[in-house]
Order: structure tokens, then C-alpha cells, then sequence
């Protein structure tokens, strides 16, 4: 079986909203030729592909490509308090993104609902580095 690992994407939607996405991270790359329409140059910095032929551009940047969860999206406040959210990840085919790597926020620990009938139903897990926070608010609440 192949293993993958999983990250907290953060992103803006499309009512520039921040959120924040349990993804499945399936590779990193990036451009290693010019004049190629990347993600930064073609959407973020708004070139065209004119523009970036005839100045021979290149994009240095790292991507990863994920495969994100499905509305609702997981917010810290929620994993800050259950410590294991579920999830569902979504269709290949709707939810298969090229992302900055900058955008993965946290590494998290993720594992699949083998006991229900939802094959895409998974579990998340608040990431280690607040795990201290978690149990101190837990100690100090009485």
C-alpha cells in the first residue's frame, strides 16, 4: 500500500476568505524550463503567456500537488478543541490542486474510518506542536 502524507493547506476561496484544508500530499516539483505559464506567473503576478515568452521568464517556485478535503473545511478552533476532526476527502477529479508549498501550514496525522461505510471518511489529528496547549487548557479548566 503507498504511503502519503498529509498537511494543512491554507488558502483563500473565492469570497477571499482564509481557510484551511487537510490535503493529501502526492508529490513537490517544480519548473525547471522558461517560458512556461506557471501558477505565479500566469495567476499570481497576472502575466501572459506573451509576456512570459518574450521575457523568457522562470518560476523558481516549489508546488506540491494535493489532494484536498471537501466543504466544510477544518478551522484551527475546532481541532483546538476535539483534537480528531473528521474529514472527507473529495473526488480526484474536483479536488487534484498545484499549490505553493508555502501554503502548507502543518504536517498533521491522518487515518481512515476503517470501521464505517463512507470510504472517504477520515480522521485528522490537532498537530503535535500544540498538543501542549490542548492538555494544559484541559488541566486548568476546573
Amino acid at each position: 500500500m503507498p504511503w502519503y502524507d498529509y498537511g494543512m493547506i491554507k488558502y483563500v476561496d473565492d469570497d477571499n476568505a482564509v481557510n484551511h484544508s487537510p490535503s493529501q500530499i502526492f508529490d513537490f516539483f517544480h519548473y525547471t524550463d522558461r517560458q512556461i505559464p506557471t501558477p505565479k506567473l500566469s495567476k499570481d503576478e497576472m502575466h501572459s503567456l506573451n509576456e512570459i515568452q518574450d521575457h523568457n521568464m522562470k518560476d523558481d517556485t516549489m508546488y506540491a500537488v494535493v489532494h484536498s478535503a471537501t466543504k466544510p473545511y477544518i478551522n484551527w478552533e475546532r481541532m483546538q478543541s476535539e483534537f480528531v476532526v473528521p474529514f472527507q476527502l473529495g473526488n480526484v477529479k474536483d479536488h487534484l490542486y498545484i499549490v505553493d508549498v508555502k501554503t502548507i501550514t502543518d504536517a498533521i496525522y491522518v487515518f481512515k474510518d476503517s470501521g464505517g461505510s463512507d470510504m472517504n471518511k477520515w480522521f485528522c489529528v490537532l498537530p503535535y506542536h500544540l498538543w501542549g496547549k490542548y492538555f494544559t487548557d484541559r488541566i486548568y479548566t476546573d
